[in-house]
């Protein structure tokens, strides 16, 4: 118990895999600054008016859990990337808390399988959130079956509008890639 704050600065690194961080009852914030893995982690905040900030890079692979605590004003902000690309995708990070900031999530989209990253929100997308959401295709051509069928990558369970989430890049793409008629 207490209020603890954590800084992962500039230029850091800290690899979370397969650890569980827990703060307990408390006003706890954790910074990140630098470089952040997140690979079948959890934290877990406890009680409190508890805050992360992301405005470095985390890398999620695996499934993982953010829970920010029982308080309504707990929130995760990023204003920097969540990374997922990893060249599969099925990885997740659900976050047990309110979401807001301006920034850039990467996923990993495999449209043959139908599978793609996942972020799940239980609270709200604050008012002024607007991540872009990048997309790295993954080998194959889907199906016309699997074009068909809605393939949701981010949920919000609360309040959110519709330019809390929007449409960033095709990563991995060139114009090199497409035949060019002339």
């Amino acid at each position: 118990a207490g209020n603890d704050t954590i800084n992962n600065h500039q230029g850091g690194s800290w690899d979370m895999s397969g650890r569980v961080s827990s703060f307990g009852a408390g006003n706890d914030n954790f910074c990140n600054m630098g470089f952040l893995v997140l690979k079948d982690s959890r934290f877990d905040f406890g009680d409190g008016s508890n805050g992360f900030s992301n405005t470095g890079t985390i890398r999620v692979t695996g499934a993982n859990l953010i829970d920010m605590g029982a308080t309504g004003s707990a929130r995760f902000t990023n204003a920097g990337l969540l990374d997922f690309t990893n060249g599969k995708a099925g990885d997740s990070l659900a976050i047990a808390g309110h979401f807001g900031g301006v920034g850039n999530i990467n996923l990993d989209v495999d449209l043959t399988a139908g599978v793609g990253d996942w972020l799940s929100v239980s609270g709200v997308a604050a008012t002024g959130t607007q991540q872009k959401l990048n997309i790295a295709l993954l080998d194959g051509l889907p199906s016309s079956d699997s074009l068909n069928q809605p393939l949701q990558l981010v949920q919000v369970a609360g309040n959110s509008n519709p330019n809390a989430f929007v449409a960033g890049q095709v990563l991995g793409i060139s114009p090199a890639d497409f035949l060019k008629l002339d």
